[in-house]
């Protein structure tokens, strides 16, 4: 999809005209649902592409703001500016200041620097399920014991003609411990990251060794 940057310059400088001057904006991704631009003056804005994303922006605004009082020792974006929807921009947006930081790769890592980044992603971990959920007015994904099931039914052939046997048990045996535990009658809503990856982890370029964000995913 072409994006006018030209014309994205102007709806974002009569939207918040005391963004830097001199001002200019770069693409940096467009997919589905958003189109990603960052300012000369670092400034990340995701502007929506429907009404389904535009409800997103409005969680993630008010998550962040949350989180930021709630997680220590790790930087969480600010969503300095923020429109739910407006003349210029129909779905919305929402802007904050870029962390620096590099993207964790695996291949570049010291690995005394290993056990620091392990701690810092497992403390990060600990703080973010110990958040009471009541507070944030969201609802729980319900459980489907029906779906877990079918799903079950429909991967385990191609599992058993693909694995060595033990492999296989293995999967097996596993994915019996998670129906256990799903069915569990004391599980509880959790505030969790939805995609807990190393691309999703941004760190000092310079120490190689402090985790400057993980990017929350609900």
């Amino acid at each position: 999809m072409n994006v006018n940057l030209k014309d994205l310059e102007n709806k974002l400088r009569i939207s918040f005209p005391k963004l830097k001057s001199p001002f200019s904006i770069k693409k940096i991704g467009d997919g589905y649902e958003s189109i990603v631009i960052e300012t000369n003056d670092n400034i990340v804005f995701k502007i929506a592409k429907n009404h389904i994303v535009r409800l997103g922006y409005k969680k993630e605004k008010f998550l962040l703001l949350f989180l930021s009082k709630k997680i220590d020792s790790i930087q969480i974006p600010y969503p300095e500016y923020y429109i739910e929807s407006s003349k210029e921009f129909t779905y919305g947006l929402i802007g904050y200041k870029k962390i620096k930081g590099g993207i964790l790769d695996p291949k570049v890592l010291k690995e005394n620097s290993l056990p620091k980044i392990a701690s810092q992603i497992a403390y990060f971990l600990y703080q973010l399920h110990k958040i009471e959920v009541r507070h944030l007015n969201f609802s729980a994904i319900p459980y489907f014991p029906e779906n877990m099931k079918d799903t079950w039914k429909n991967v385990s052939a191609w599992l058993h003609s693909n694995l060595k046997n033990y492999q296989f048990i293995t999967i097996r045996e596993w994915w019996h411990e998670a129906e256990c535990f799903w069915k569990a009658s004391d599980l509880k809503p959790t505030l969790v990251h939805g995609d807990l990856w190393y691309s999703n982890v941004l760190i000092d370029k310079k120490i190689m060794s402090q985790v400057l964000l993980i990017l929350v995913v609900l």
